[in-house]
């Protein structure tokens, strides 16, 4: 095809149609998912599904909004803290090339974006990607299976990227001015999207992991970038006395520079009850 004077050649899609709509229909795949799967966009995937008579998530999801506009226009409350916090570490805004908003939220945890879903207000579709391999540095990397929830807003958007949430956040990301009776529900959600604990027998040689905070020796990880986990432990040092620890480049994380914000037994411990 021509475009301002030039010519382009049309990139051919051959996609298995039988596949597509099993997958988008069966095994409730959002057309994002799918897309990435066979290496195209979102578009070509709608355009298969529609020529098929079948009605998108894009469609029926975006033509109004299915949420709760207003929700980040105040951190005012500890739900919305909390959803602010789970958003700056698992979720991300965009607004696309014909201005649209849209907030997107991905966990593998099916209960929590349901709960996630719920507070939001959001009347829409909850998709579903089944476990996959994709490539990671250069070697085959297991994904779990993961729930997603993609609501457009322009209002919505604003309201989190007016909080310090923005689309560069993979780049740029500080600790959000908040009431200091919220800032904790902040860090929680942060710590649920990109936090982990483990748990080992101490006097043990053995490796054994013990998933209970009494008997078992907690280990304490949040991963994000070092602006916001340097930010993030003032916090913690001064409401709950832990100390200064020294953030740990994270070498898995090529892309961009990761760190990890590590504490382990009474530390960890004060930090969950804190949370």
């Amino acid at each position: 095809f021509r475009q301002n004077g030039l010519t382009f050649k049309k990139k051919v899609y051959n996609l298995p149609v039988d596949e597509v709509i099993r997958k988008y229909k069966t095994e409730k795949m959002s057309a994002d998912s799918i897309a990435e799967q066979y290496g195209c966009t979102q578009i070509v995937v709608c355009r298969i599904l529609k020529q098929h008579g079948i009605e998108t998530n894009t469609d029926r999801d975006y033509k109004d909004t299915l949420a709760d506009e207003n929700f980040f226009e105040f951190i005012d409350s500890e739900s919305a803290a909390y959803l602010l916090g789970l958003i700056a570490a698992d979720g991300c805004v965009r607004v696309n090339k014909n201005n649209g908003y849209y907030l997107s939220l991905s966990l593998i945890d099916e209960e929590l974006i349901r709960q996630a879903a719920e507070i939001l207000g959001w009347k829409g579709t909850i998709s579903y990607r089944p476990p996959h391999t994709k490539m990671f540095n250069g070697k085959p990397y297991k994904c779990k299976a993961s729930w997603r929830i993609t609501i457009g807003s322009k209002k919505l958007v604003n309201d989190i990227i007016n909080h310090g949430v923005g689309i560069d956040k993979s780049e740029k990301l500080h600790l959000p001015a908040l009431d200091e009776k919220l800032m904790k529900h902040f860090i929680r959600g942060f710590f649920d999207g990109d936090g982990c604990v483990t748990f080992c027998d101490p006097d043990s040689n053995t490796g054994k992991m013990y998933k209970h905070w009494i008997t078992g020796y907690p280990f304490m990880t949040i991963i994000g970038l070092e602006s916001i986990l340097l930010e993030m432990q003032q916090v913690l040092v001064a409401a709950c006395g832990v100390s200064v620890t020294k953030l740990v480049r994270e070498k898995r994380v090529k892309k961009m520079a990761m760190y990890t914000l590590n504490y382990n037994g009474v530390n960890a411990i004060a930090i969950r009850n804190f949370m």
